[in-house]
């Protein structure tokens, strides 16, 4: 495990006296149907989604997830944002990643926001993931980025 030192060095002077040296790592975005008809459901999607970018992360990915969004709805008055605005910077996002994941789920197939994120990384060339053992095995080849 790398500890602070091998994250954050003191090599040259920046506004904080810090400059990140990071290795590479893997930039994903981990898609998966969210919204649902019935409350539990749509937060069982929120939790495999989370679950999986924490397994991610645990496993020296970079991952990014709109499953965290909701984190927005809980500090922003409502009439603050639209759907559309979180559609919109999860495409962002999703365009400067490295692939997309797509969580099983069998919910993912009447999602719009999983179709359209998988269109975007087709468009961008980003390889599609659906099975974790081949995303680890594809983040391991040296060409892989």
């Amino acid at each position: 495990k790398m500890g602070v030192r091998e994250w954050f060095c003191p090599i040259q002077e920046t506004l904080r006296g810090w400059q990140v040296i990071a290795p590479e790592r893997r930039k994903v975005y981990v898609a998966g149907a969210i919204q649902a008809s019935e409350l539990h459901t749509g937060l069982d999607n929120i939790r495999i989604g989370i679950s999986m970018a924490a397994r991610m992360l645990k496993d020296g990915f970079s991952p990014y997830t709109p499953f965290l969004d909701f984190q927005f709805c809980l500090h922003l008055p409502r009439e603050s944002y639209s759907v559309e605005d979180f559609y919109r910077c999860s495409a962002d996002f999703l365009r400067v990643c490295d692939a997309i994941f797509i969580v099983n789920n069998p919910r993912n197939a009447e999602s719009r926001g999983v179709n359209e994120e998988v269109e975007i990384a087709a468009l961008n060339g980003m390889p599609v993931f659906t099975d974790y053992d081949k995303l680890l095995e594809w983040a391991k080849t040296p060409n892989a980025l």
